[in-house]
């Protein structure tokens, strides 16, 4: 249950709570015990859809902390925050599946001009839980995300953006504002709109593809310590050397950092018209 906010904590605006048991998504249950494989399929599903909406204003912050589930961000009008999670359950039987579902929540922490929302998978249970978002972020409002086991999408962002995933991709299209982004074990996919503030890319175990407007002005740094590195339709001398796994440059008289890191990984710079 949400936590009781303060006389100087918001309430939420509208909360809605709806549980669907189904069946029919199929997930596998593996057991190895004295060299014997022992096959289960989670076939039984139970569903819970949770809704909430909160006022904050500009230069707020929103933090939204996964596990096990994907996480969807786009730019919503002026007003409140809202937040969707479509929480699913699976297990042998319905009842099990339902009884997982109960052992989950969402924590909620809720101030003046932060948001945070939290997922509390249940431990020791005979199936899996998975929590889905879906965020509508206001203009102005500083977005904060994390998951493990999930991806990260987010489309026409104007704000600050720090996004971090562990098993996941990531992929940011029409992104504007201040960019902090981190993967290990996935792929790393960014088109920015424009370059009006520092930007940070890092991956360990994956990809990481840039795209950018060729009429960029930014301080260009990017390293690759095992992979190669590739930079097309930018103001850049190409190297002397076919690979390379450094580069320095000043795009059209410089401006805001753009640093991107990979590990284990291959970097694309793409600019675009």
């Amino acid at each position: 249950m949400p936590r009781q906010p303060s006389a100087l904590s918001p309430q939420p605006l509208k909360a809605w709570l709806v549980i669907v048991p189904m069946l029919g998504a199929v997930a596998c249950d593996v057991q190895v015990r004295e060299g014997n494989v022992k096959l289960g399929v989670f076939s039984a599903e139970a569903k819970q859809e949770w809704i909430r909406e909160y006022p904050l204003p500009a230069g707020g912050e929103v933090e939204i902390a996964n596990l096990n589930g994907p996480i969807e961000l786009t730019m919503g009008p002026a007003g409140p925050l809202e937040v969707r999670i479509d929480i699913r359950a699976k297990s042998l039987t319905e009842s099990i599946a339902r009884e997982i579902l109960n052992k989950g929540k969402i924590e909620e922490t809720v101030s003046l001009e932060r948001v945070k929302v939290e997922t509390v998978v249940p431990r020791g249970i005979h199936g899996s839980y998975e929590a889905r978002y879906q965020v509508r972020v206001p203009p102005g409002v500083a977005a904060q995300v994390s998951t493990t086991n999930g991806s990260v999408k987010a489309v026409g962002l104007a704000g600050k953006l720090k996004a971090s995933v562990v098993n996941g991709a990531v992929e940011l299209t029409a992104i504007s504002g201040a960019l902090d982004a981190a993967v290990v074990n996935g792929s790393l996919v960014v088109k920015l709109a424009q370059v009006t503030a520092p930007i940070r890319l890092e991956t360990t175990n994956g990809r990481l593809t840039l795209e950018l407007p060729k009429t960029s002005r930014a301080d260009l740094s990017a390293r690759v310590v095992n992979g190669g590195l590739s930079v097309s339709g930018l103001p850049v001398e190409e190297p002397a050397q076919r690979r390379i796994r450094n580069l320095e440059a000043m795009l059209n008289g410089g401006g805001p950092t753009v640093d991107l890191r990979t590990t284990n990984g291959r970097i694309s710079i793409t600019g675009t018209e």
